[in-house]
């Protein structure tokens, strides 16, 4: 998810589809030669970043985070979500 992250930052529009689909096919090619699915393995890792965000939200309702610390991860997910790969690909 980092190197797909990062290749994006490179493009004038990191959030375009044209974009993710050209990270998308550097990923098995330059970074993962030996990933069976890139694609797959990409989406369990945005899987693993809902899963932590949801624990996030779960802890603050608890009262083991401030909501400080919602506010701040809220932001980072819309970024993270902006620059995700469509479930289509």
């Amino acid at each position: 998810m980092k190197h797909y992250l990062d290749e994006l930052a490179f493009f004038h529009n990191p959030t375009s589809e044209t974009t993710k689909q050209a990270a998308l096919q550097k990923g098995p090619k330059d970074w993962f030669p030996h990933s069976e699915n890139f694609q797959l393995d990409l989406e369990r890792a945005f899987g693993l970043w809902d899963a932590v965000f949801a624990g996030v939200k779960v802890a603050a309702e608890k009262g083991l985070v401030g909501k400080a610390v919602v506010v701040e991860w809220e932001g980072v997910d819309r970024w993270v979500r902006e620059r995700r790969p469509s479930e289509s690909n």
